[in-house]
């Protein structure tokens, strides 16, 4: 077990679920009902994440939190807009940070586009950054592995795919729109 805040003087954090589906093969009847409820009355199903929740550093007060009570509501409209707040610190829009993020979801992009032995379902890409530090640094880290499934036959998890491919666009349409 790892604090991935360890060391931080105003930790911030931001955890997307990742995956059109969030159910695995092994789930229930009644728990795949409800899964797939949920995925189509949130962004999961349109674009294959979903944002959860983050907390972030604001230099001039208390830390921005946003939660269920929020993110539950968001379409693929407002989508964009809500993780891009993750990197506003009441001042300015850290690029620099979504930048270096950008470079990490890359490395996982790549990953899931090469790997063939497992699928991922209902896992999460947690995000984690010091607001206090200038410096465009932080630690993004694949959780939750509790529904990790074999694939057979050099199939790829397109599930995922389907999600980081997404998230990848969205951080290089942040840094055009925005520079």
């Amino acid at each position: 077990m790892e604090n991935l805040t360890h060391g931080y003087e105003e930790p911030s954090m931001m955890d997307i679920k990742m995956g059109k589906t969030t159910a695995g093969p092994d789930a229930k009847p009644e728990k795949l009902e409800a899964m797939k409820a949920k995925d189509t009355s949130t962004t999961s199903d349109a674009i294959g994440q979903r944002l959860t929740g983050y907390k972030a550093y604001q230099v001039n007060g208390p830390a921005k939190k946003l939660g269920k009570d929020v993110t539950k509501k968001l379409t693929v409209d407002n989508y964009k807009e809500n993780v891009l707040g993750f990197f506003h610190n009441g001042e300015t829009l850290r690029l620099d940070l979504v930048e270096y993020f950008l470079g990490e979801l890359l490395k996982v992009q790549e990953y899931f586009h090469r790997q063939t032995l497992m699928s991922f379902y209902s896992s999460s890409l947690l995000f984690v950054y010091d607001g206090a530090n200038p410096e465009p640094h932080g630690r993004l880290k694949i959780i939750d592995f509790a529904h990790v499934f074999d694939l057979e036959d050099g199939a790829h998890d397109d599930n995922y795919i389907f999600g980081i491919d997404n998230l990848v666009t969205y951080f290089q349409e942040f840094l055009s729109e925005n520079q």
